[in-house]
């Protein structure tokens, strides 16, 4: 199940930058929206209210150079401007105003220190976000740094940190429709209004930050690849977004060029689902079935899979139902709750399978009803339930009598 943590795959992004841009050559002229970026830096760090009598720096006036150890990633899609003070009072004095007086248009991100910051401080740090502009400028913000300074007072320093992406990186506004591959099997095609607001996910979507990331591991099983044509059937681009990889990234290729990772790629299959460019799954070409129940302390619990038999990957969205039976097709008085959880697109990879746990309160008194011995399954989307015929055990199936949790469907 994708609610699971069975694991972590660790992403390093380097000082290169993710998927660096490839446009142009030493003599072109510099992208716009990287002279937006370099504006915007200039103007956070102006932005910074610092107590009355601080003296600009051009290096780091902290004891141990505290201040320049700091690590700040930086690619070709991020411009970093660092700024050093030096403040004549205390550095709990200096944190505590800094914190008083956020920058305008600015809202609180992070800090690393208990805020407001204790008087006794000597080392401080606050990260407040801007804005930005969609598809232009995605992320603005401002780190603050305070340490104890080498001659006494106090050294702070500024890092406006902007991420920008490529002009280009867009689909061009001559695609006439996009053909969907879908863990390499053609899915429809995508025309009109669905067209557009496949577009507008790559046109709206932030960069991804360089840096070190830690991602849930990966399912194999929904690896789509949309490609957009002109009218003759030309490609003009080209996107696609993996759930084998954890981080689930947007990657994006315009002609020849490969723009910078974006984070739109776990939007990708909801959008093309909208769109009706997924190929649902009938309930001709799957098989469910019910797994013997585990019981805990206080809960029990079980797991329905599904399982594709066809030879090509199909989609399903939303929670499975299930009522439970006796031999003779009598139900009993258990009524299905969904979790609540986000609803997403899944794939039952060809010959693959899903599951859905099912679970409820593991019961402490005797039940005079009959053991269920069929469970009718009704997978959303599908035309008809299924009937699956329980294996005997020690124990039944849900409760004797209330409510039975069950989760969306996932990756097994």
């Amino acid at each position: 199940m994708r609610n699971r943590v069975i694991g972590w795959t660790t992403v390093v992004l380097t000082a290169l930058g993710v998927g660096a841009s490839t446009a142009g050559g030493a003599a072109s002229a510099p992208d716009p929206n990287l002279v937006a970026a370099q504006i915007a830096a200039q103007r956070i760090l102006s932005l910074v209210s610092l107590p009355a009598g601080a003296v600009t720096q051009s290096s780091d006036p902290s004891v141990g150079g505290t201040l320049s150890k700091l690590y700040l990633p930086s690619g070709a899609q991020q411009v970093v401007r660092t700024q050093f003070w030096t403040v004549n009072e205390a550095p709990g004095a200096v944190s505590d105003y800094i914190y008083q007086h956020p920058p305008t248009g600015s809202r609180f991100s992070s800090e690393q220190e208990p805020v407001p910051p204790p008087p006794t401080s000597s080392s401080w740090q606050e990260t407040r976000s801007f804005p930005g502009v969609t598809g232009r400028v995605t992320s603005e913000l401002l780190e603050i740094n305070v340490a104890t300074g080498a001659a006494g007072g106090t050294a702070v320093r500024a890092d406006a940190i902007v991420l920008w992406r490529p002009t280009w990186e867009r689909v061009p506004a001559t695609a006439r429709a996009a053909r969907v591959r879908l863990d390499g099997f053609a899915q429809r095609t995508v025309t009109g209004a669905a067209l557009s607001r496949l577009r507008a996910l790559v046109d709206t979507q932030p960069v991804v930050a360089p840096g070190v990331y830690a991602c849930p591991a990966g399912f194999a099983g929904q690896a789509i690849q949309v490609t957009f044509v002109d009218a003759h059937g030309r490609t003009l681009a080209k996107i696609a977004a993996n759930s084998a990889d954890g981080c689930r990234w947007l990657s994006v290729r315009v002609g020849s060029r490969r723009g910078p990772a974006l984070l739109g790629g776990w939007e990708l299959p909801g959008r093309l689902w909208a769109a009706g460019s997924l190929i649902h799954c009938t309930d001709s070409q799957l098989a469910v079935s019910v797994g013997k129940q585990s019981l805990y302390q206080s809960q029990a619990s079980a797991t329905i899979t599904v399982r594709n038999a066809a030879r090509a990957p199909c989609s399903l969205e939303g929670v499975p139902s299930i009522e439970l039976l006796t031999a003779t097709g009598r139900r009993l008085p258990v009524s299905d709750r969904r979790v609540r959880m986000p609803l997403s697109v899944v794939t039952a990879p060809r010959h693959g399978a899903l599951s859905a746990d099912i679970f409820w309160k593991a019961g402490s008194g005797r039940c005079t009803l009959p053991v269920p011995a069929l469970a009718r399954i009704g997978l959303p989307g599908a035309g008809r339930r299924v009937d699956v015929t329980l294996t005997p055990g020690r124990h039944r199936l849900g409760p004797c009598t209330g409510r039975l949790g069950i989760s969306p469907l996932g990756w097994i």
